[in-house]
Formats: structure tokens, sequence, C-alpha cells
């Protein structure tokens, strides 16, 4: 039984990869029932909390203290201080541990308070996360807060996909121009993170750029009565 719920953590986590994110599953489960189950949504969601722990506790919905203090929490990644202190706070007994081979977490801390730690180093589970790693080494660095030199990563909160052209133009869907009033001909700088990832930065408006845009409409505007020029041939 106890596999089947490391088993539906990893699907959680495989979830989780196929959504664009970090492939750490997790499930809350109290006298032989999953309560809740979740996956890190850190990038899909743009939040700074939701890791896979947190995904499964906040999906099992408010419990009472009994309840907490009789289940276990599996995940297939070593737990972070902040989820060390999710499992803490509400008095969980034990924590499954799928590997901690990528990242040792606060298991010390959970051991020194009384939590019953097994980690189990499950094959898939270093698989999983030793492959993402080494794809996505920066997206990594910020997950576990460790410093990779770059900048901050602005990321919106639900994932479109985009294509490059036949001319090697990027395409921005749709919904991005509308949303930040994107124009045809805006120019933008583009910065290689890493092989397969990359970030456009917009660049500012030059200075009265647009005003001849805005004179050309005025005559539809009725701004004012657009009149013949005289020649100026002989200027």
């Amino acid at each position: 039984m106890a596999d089947d719920f490391m088993r539906a953590a990893i699907e959680e986590a495989m979830l989780g990869l196929s959504e664009g994110g970090i492939p750490i599953g997790s499930v809350l489960v109290y006298d032989g029932m999953i309560l809740g189950r979740g996956h890190n949504r850190r990038v899909q969601r743009g939040s700074v909390v939701l890791h896979g722990e947190m995904d499964a506790l906040a999906n099992a919905g408010q419990q009472v203290a009994s309840v907490y203090q009789a289940s276990t929490l599996y995940t297939t990644l070593s737990p972070c201080p902040m989820c060390t202190g999710a499992v803490l706070l509400h008095g969980i007994p034990r924590v499954v541990v799928g590997e901690n081979v990528t990242l040792q977490g606060d298991e010390a801390l959970l051991r020194s308070r009384g939590v019953n730690v097994e980690v189990i180093q499950d094959p898939t589970c270093v698989r999983l996360m030793t492959d993402f790693v080494a794809a996505h080494p920066t997206l990594w660095n910020e997950d576990i807060n460790a410093s990779s030199g770059g900048r901050p990563v602005r990321r919106y909160l639900t994932s479109m996909k985009t294509k490059v052209s036949s001319k090697g133009q990027i395409v921005i869907p749709a919904e991005i121009r509308v949303r930040d009033g994107i124009r045809p001909g805006e120019e933008f700088d583009i910065e290689r993170l890493e092989s397969g990832e990359y970030l456009l930065q917009r660049r500012a408006a030059r200075v009265n750029e647009g005003v001849v845009d805005w004179l050309l409409g005025c005559p539809e505007k009725e701004f004012f009565v657009a009149i013949e020029s005289e020649s100026t041939d002989d200027l």
C-alpha cells in the first residue's frame, strides 16, 4: 500500500513535468486514504510557495488537528525548509521521501522534532530530478533559491505557446499583445538564459515615439479640420 502512495506522488511529479514545471509530487494520506495530492506549480502559477507538499496540503483542505497528527506525507523529494515548517506546524508525524540525492532538505530538523522520516531512494524519483536538473539548471536554482547570477525572472500566470516564423521572427500570442498593449513594430531585446530558455525584454519607447501617428489620426477624431497645404516647391 505504501508503494501505491509513492506512485501517486510520482504521478503528480510527472504531471507537473508535462505542464512545463518542476517534477516534484506529494500526497497527504490519512487512514489509508489520500486526502490531498499535488505537485510543484511554482512555474505554472507564477507562485513562490506552491511546492509539491504545499500544493498537496492545500488540496487536502482544512483538517482538524487529530487528522494531521495521524497522517503521513509522501513526497518525491526531500522537503525544503518551507515544507518542513508546514509539516511541523500541522503536527504530521511521518514523512516518506522518494529521494534526497538531488537535494537533502531539513530532514534532521524533522527528526529532531520527533517526526519519523523514511527515505527510500526510489529510482524513478532520482531519475526524474536528475534529468530535470541537467536540462534546466537555471530553473532549478530558482526553485531552491540558489544564486545563478541572473536577473529576476518575471513569469505570466498562464502558460502560452508560440512559434518562430520562416523568417526567424518570434510570434507573441495575441493574449499577451492585448493585455500589454503591444503594437506591431515594437522592438524587444532577447537574452539566452540557457539552451531552450530565452528572455524577451520589451524596449522602452523612444522620446516622442508615436506622436506622428497620433497627429495623423487627429482628422478622424475631429481634433482639427484638415486643410490643403501650400506648395513649398519654391522654398
